[in-house]
């Protein structure tokens, strides 16, 4: 009896933190983001959420605290303690980043690399002194209860039985009537929902998350019908014929060359706030305002995913989605882009990113486009973004800018592709001139025609909506030095945002509705398009425009998500189109009037995207199967290689037949770096070389400091520097988990660009294990294969 007692008396320490702790989420939430009007109803539906989820915690902690105690009682009490503290701390850390974010952390932490995770949650200001400090309230709260029930006050031994029964029984009844199927996407939802609950449960789902269903070719043949192109095969069932809609032409005049194209990508630019269509027009980025005024401007674009992960892959090949993202595929399936198909037309390519290239797997995808330039490192001169804590997480937008002009000033031809993406508006709104920036918008809220609603959100968000004021500046001055350029007057700028700001949308639809710019000197005059557009149509776009008015030669057949921009300028939607969350999560769907949202479906209705519920049983379920049916063949494409046959895919690179070929079936153990074959010779004539690997691996340390890396180098005998260096993250080289002494298979397929490389005759390439930790690792079943580019005719 003293047993249970000892513990009911510190488990009710921890179940009196509970009010406090839900305070603490709606002081911080209240001062972060823009709260739905049911925050406070949702708040205290929550404390019998967090009731539910520390009565199941104590009982599952029970059995290690008795047999602990059957040791030493005081063994028991201090290790229940240190349990008790560690979800308290825990608990209170995503409330932080829930109020940073705007979103609970899901499953989306176990879907990335360790290096990109911590990047994410460092990124979101959420290890600043003071909230690691506030982080200890609820922790000091907890051993002062401690220290009254059991030291001071003594809780007699009756009440103590009763209220643990009674906050037992209450956990009970919660547990039966609350949502059996609750909409966990709804923010109302993850308001309530215990953060820590949330994010095992979410794991957990995660984990064990399997397609439902066989796809057939009837769900095929179904699934084309609504997507709305002129498909040609089941085998391959985003294969289409390109139709070649010029929709651009009418709009821009013919320059005598072809014309140049730069896309900037710009982190959280929304429609909501920025554009000429806005209402806050002027107040937040009145440059880029006055620029859309001046352009082809869709006011109602969509990007593919609430979070940047998959911009690269939707804007520039059109391409599904994958499991956790394109970008993540370890094996990456054969596909299409507009730079695989403008390198052929002597288009230079280039991609400068303000965050690191390893994020979402930037590079790795661009380096797969045969990308001809990838910014690694910028010049000594410009200096990385300081959020203090000896970490960065890369380089203001007034370095990218600069860099990329430095880049483009060393090229020697033209045309080109180049993208820019930036990162001054991403969290923690880290940039130059910072305090200034925030006065002059205060300045600009209060002289602004707003309600006192309105201007308490944009006063409380003021660093936020002040790195805005800093990228339009920085964009003002990369389009004026632009104006300088002799080859400024035949080129196509495509601006858009890589989804909405970090503040809840207004509605489901709103989480991707972003502006899209065509801006140029060869644009006949400036158009306002308010019909739909979606970002996987800007390139297929910009591909077709080009094929009929510059001779270049695109693909008679594709495979593109979709297709051609809408140049309606009134509201209307033509697309059928599936969306993707932060947490990997393909519930939205719009397809003609409609919008599914998870279990609930709306109608669409001018000017922004605005939504109303919408009853109607045929609808819906259309379009759950629509939804479904796109889950099985997004799943099919991307881990079976069915995005396009080789035939197209060989027609873009035009690779020769196999030029070395190592396969070793041997097993061992080992604990030394393990080169995969002999070294290859490249030889001078080679520009492109493809390689594919794949072998067996079993590791008895995961720990992400631990782990081997796969490298591959270029060197040249008898020099201490390498040409060429590389090195890949076991955990980008397969879809399983990596779990201690668990068989995994690995792979990847990769282009090398030798063009730019200093290769003589006697260059070699070099693939091996890098094994830096000296851990005993088992391997088999190595196949490395190398592919060279074709001559060109």
């Amino acid at each position: 009896m003293k047993l249970v007692l000892k513990f009911i008396r510190l488990q009710l320490a921890l179940i009196f933190t509970i009010p406090f702790l839900r305070l603490l989420e709606l002081v911080f939430l209240s001062n972060r983001i823009k709260l739905p009007e049911s925050t406070v109803i949702n708040e205290f539906f929550g404390l019998f959420y967090d009731l539910e989820f520390f009565i199941i915690f104590s009982l599952l902690s029970f059995g290690l605290f008795a047999v602990l105690y059957l040791l030493s009682r005081k063994l028991a009490s201090i290790s229940q303690k240190v349990l008790n503290a560690l979800v308290l701390v825990s608990i209170s850390s995503l409330i932080i980043f829930f109020s940073e974010r705007g979103a609970a952390l899901d499953q989306e932490i176990v879907q990335q690399s360790i290096k990109e995770s911590l990047l994410v949650v460092m990124g979101n200001d959420s290890f600043s002194l003071i909230n690691i400090l506030i982080i200890s309230l609820p922790l000091a709260l907890y051993f002062l209860f401690d220290y009254l029930l059991i030291k001071k006050w003594k809780l007699p031994k009756l009440l103590s039985i009763i209220l643990f029964s009674l906050f037992t029984l209450i956990a009970i009844i919660t547990f039966t009537l609350k949502e059996q199927k609750p909409k966990t996407y709804k923010v109302a939802y993850q308001l309530k929902a215990n953060k820590l609950s949330f994010l095992i449960e979410k794991i957990i789902n995660y984990k064990y998350f399997t397609i439902n269903g066989v796809l057939t070719e009837s769900d095929v043949r179904h699934f084309q019908k609504y997507f709305g192109h002129n498909y040609v095969s089941v085998e391959y069932p985003l294969l289409h014929k390109n139709e070649m809609h010029d929709v651009l032409g009418p709009f821009l005049k013919k320059a005598e060359e072809k014309p140049n194209l730069v896309y900037i990508i710009v982190e959280s630019l929304s429609a909501s706030m920025n554009g000429y269509d806005s209402k806050y027009r002027g107040m937040i980025t009145p440059y880029f305002d006055s620029l859309s005024n001046q352009s082809l401007y869709w006011s109602n674009c969509m990007s593919s995913s609430s979070i940047s992960f998959e911009i690269l892959p939707t804007l520039v090949a059109s391409a599904p989605y994958g499991k956790v993202g394109f970008n993540s595929i370890p094996f990456l399936p054969h596909h299409q882009s507009i730079v695989k198909i403008l390198n052929k037309e002597n288009y230079y390519s280039a991609f400068i990113s303000g965050s690191p290239i390893y994020f979402a797997n930037q590079g790795g995808l661009m380096r797969a486009q045969n990308t001809r330039f990838i910014v690694n490192k910028f010049d000594k001169k410009y200096k990385p973004i300081d959020n203090g804590g000896n970490w960065s997480w890369g380089y203001a937008d007034r370095e990218l800018f600069r860099q990329g002009l430095d880049y483009v000033d060393s090229l020697f031809t033209t045309p080109y592709i180049n993208f820019y993406i930036t990162i001054t508006t991403h969290p923690p709104y880290v940039f130059q001139n910072s305090e200034q920036y925030q006065k002059k918008f205060v300045e600009r809220v209060k002289a602004a025609n707003l309600s006192d609603k309105e201007q308490d959100f944009f006063i409380k968000n003021k660093k936020m909506f002040a790195s805005f004021m800093s990228f339009d500046d920085e964009l003002k001055w990369f389009m004026e030095s632009y104006k300088k350029r002799p080859e400024y007057k035949n080129t196509i700028f495509i601006i858009t945002g890589d989804h909405q700001g970090y503040y809840e949308p207004k509605n489901a639809a709103n989480h991707f509705r972003v502006p899209l710019v065509i801006y140029s000197p060869l644009i006949k005059k400036p158009v306002h398009f308010k019909s739909v557009a979606l970002h996987a149509q800007v390139s297929p776009t910009m591909i077709n425009y080009l094929a009929n008015n510059y001779d270049v030669k695109a693909p008679s057949y594709v495979s593109w998500m979709a297709d051609d921009l809408d140049t309606c300028r009134t509201f209307r939607n033509r697309n059928t189109y599936p969306f993707i969350y932060w947490n990997k999560e393909i519930i939205d769907l719009i397809h003609d009037d409609y919008y599914l949202n998870g279990e609930d479906l709306y109608k669409i209705k001018a000017p922004g995207l605005d939504l109303e519920p919408y009853k109607n049983d045929s609808v819906k379920q259309l379009m759950n199967q629509l939804l479904e049916e796109y889950n099985m063949i997004n799943h099919y494409v991307c881990f079976e290689d069915k995005i396009i046959p080789d035939s197209l895919y060989d027609n873009v690179f035009h690779f020769d037949s196999l030029v070395y070929n190592y396969i070793d079936t041997t097993a061992f153990d080992t604990n030394l770096m393990y080169p995969f074959g002999t070294h290859y010779a490249i030889g001078k004539d080679s520009s492109l070389i493809k390689f594919s690997i794949s072998f067996n691996l079993k590791i008895p340390d995961v720990k992400y400091d631990r782990l081997p890396k796969l490298v591959i180098s270029v060197e040249n005998p008898g020099e201490d520097e390498k040409v060429f260096y590389d090195s890949k993250e076991l955990s980008f080289l397969t879809d399983e988990d990596l779990t201690p002494n668990k068989l995994l298979y690995l792979r990847i397929t990769d282009i090398l660009d030798l063009s730019k490389l200093p290769v003589t005759d006697k260059s070699i390439i070099k693939i091996y294990l890098y094994n830096s930790q000296k851990l005993d690792i088992y391997y088999a079943n190595f196949k490395v294969s190398l592919y060279k580019q074709k001559n060109k005719e």
